[in-house]
């Protein structure tokens, strides 16, 4: 599971359509055009982990969150406000192909076990 893009919640944040680490709608399609890449969740302000455990639930699975401390700022409980990022499923080596495509941040949240 990962997190393209960053949450961002006016007024605490800046929200700009051309904010780099805002998730394009451009980009939101290069994602859907992937054939390794399973489901996809808009984050809202219940945040990033509610929307993990739903993507789980819905799959019947259940998520291992794993992002690693001191390695990425992602605070997975912020607000995304209006759908600053999305999370989603993938199969492991489409995420450096993603990373490559994408100028929003690409960040390994977790597994679906």
């Amino acid at each position: 599971m990962a997190c393209a893009g960053w949450p961002k919640s006016a007024p605490d944040d800046d929200v700009r359509l051309d904010d780099p680490q805002i998730l394009s709608i451009e980009e939101l399609y290069i994602l859907r055009q992937q054939p390794d890449v399973h489901d996809i969740l808009p984050v809202g302000s219940k945040g990033i982990l509610y929307e993990a455990q739903e993507l789980a639930n819905s799959a019947g699975l259940a998520s291992q969150l794993e992002v690693q401390k001191g390695r990425t700022t992602l605070d997975l409980e912020k607000s995304a406000g209006p759908s600053t990022c999305v999370i989603f499923s993938a199969a492991e080596e489409a995420i450096g192909r993603l990373q490559r495509q994408l100028k929003a941040p690409l960040t390994v949240i977790g597994q679906l076990a």
